[in-house]
């Protein structure tokens, strides 16, 4: 009686000693018979594993960009979507300034974790041996505090083929973590932030890193005297 492969494969697992001759021979041809088509089904599998890997390799992530109506937009052909809108630009330098500027005593490490992602290499690396040196996290932490940033100015002032470079101005709320009914103590903040394009890929989908920020505290007054001073037209 003939046996099916998996009863091959059964009976190859499950040896008995052939008694005669010919039941060796017989043993023999079912075993080679079930090995080969064991090696041809591993073959099977190891083709298709294969042409999976470089499917999945070769398949570009999904990014989301920001259109002009602020609406979030995928783009799966990023390759081709290397430009950079205002609104793009506008929403990714916010995002950063949420992660690097206000401070959580709870959340700190993980919110720096998300603006140091946002940065070049260098950046990043000058970065985090200032945070180090300075132990930074560890007094946040200690203090206790939560720390919000109210954005009065976010212009474009330079923009060249490689970037952007942004004029930004805003207010500095800080309270007590135990109790944020207490009265904020408010601090004006100025800088310039500076960003390069970069091709959108999975760890760059905006199209756009920081590569530097250099900003400082300023009293109230500094805020609301250049608020006063500007064109009519820039006037919010």
């Amino acid at each position: 009686m003939k046996l099916n492969f998996f009863g091959k494969l059964g009976a190859l697992f499950s040896f008995k000693a052939p008694v005669t001759a010919m039941e060796l021979q017989s043993y023999v041809v079912s075993s080679l018979s079930t090995l080969r088509a064991l090696v041809y089904l591993l073959m099977i599998v190891i083709f298709i594993l294969a042409v999976s890997v470089l499917f999945i390799s070769d398949r570009k992530p999904i990014v989301i960009r920001i259109d002009e109506l602020g609406h979030v937009d995928t783009v799966k052909n990023y390759a081709f979507n290397h430009n950079v809108t205002e609104v793009e630009i506008n929403a990714f330098s916010k995002e950063f300034l949420q992660y690097i500027v206000e401070i959580n005593s709870l959340t700190i490490a993980k919110d720096l974790s998300h603006a140091l992602n946002m940065m070049t290499s260098q950046f990043q690396e000058s970065h985090m041996k200032q945070l180090k040196n300075s132990r930074y996290i560890q007094k946040i932490r200690k203090t206790g505090i939560k720390r919000e940033f109210e954005i009065d100015k976010m212009k474009i002032t330079a923009q060249t083929d490689e970037g952007y470079e942004l004029d930004i101005r805003g207010i500095l709320s800080t309270k007590p973590l135990h109790d944020m009914n207490a009265t904020a103590e408010q601090a004006g903040l100025m800088g310039q932030l500076y960003l390069i394009k970069v091709p959108r890929r999975e760890h760059s989908p905006r199209g756009l890193l920081v590569s530097n920020f250099r900003w400082r505290e300023v009293p109230l007054d500094v805020i609301y005297a250049k608020e006063k001073n500007l064109p009519l037209k820039e006037q919010k």
